[in-house]
């Protein structure tokens, strides 16, 4: 399971991701980094897009008055091509998905390879497959 980033600074649009959807590709922006775990990406992968950023107002949970990193899952799909260069995969992306939040556990690199943590089970299980996230789980595990 692969989060994916979509945002290129210096492009116009800097959101790549109506291009990417249009396309059926996800493509790495960076020409010297992540080249490695692109070329990880094989065909039946699953794939999404993500935006990170934080809240600190209107949250569904009580966040005690304190800021919360969210992430914003903008597309999903499953990969079906990998061109081996690092920069590029081949996306049959879900036409009608809708983009939902997940709260808490995120991370800001263009590339995240999700593993087998309780965690990232959590958050693979409320991107793929559509579970709610349980907020007083990390809640909890944020400020006890």
């Amino acid at each position: 399971f692969w989060l994916v980033g979509a945002y290129w600074s210096a492009d116009d649009p800097p959101d790549q991701t109506s291009r990417f959807l249009a396309e059926g590709v996800w493509e790495n922006g960076y020409e010297d980094r992540y080249l490695d775990l692109v070329r990880q990406m094989k065909p039946g992968d699953r794939i999404a897009i993500k935006a990170t950023m934080t809240q600190q107002h209107d949250l569904p949970f009580n966040n005690r008055g304190k800021t919360v990193s969210k992430l914003t899952v903008k597309a999903r799909g499953t990969v079906v091509g990998n061109r081996g260069d690092g920069r590029k995969v081949e996306v049959e992306w879900e036409p009608k998905f809708i983009q939902k939040d997940w709260y808490f556990y995120t991370a800001r690199p263009t590339v995240w390879k999700l593993r087998d943590t309780d965690y990232a089970r959590r958050l693979v299980r409320f991107a793929f497959f559509d579970e709610a996230q349980d907020y007083d789980f990390f809640v909890e595990k944020w400020w006890g």
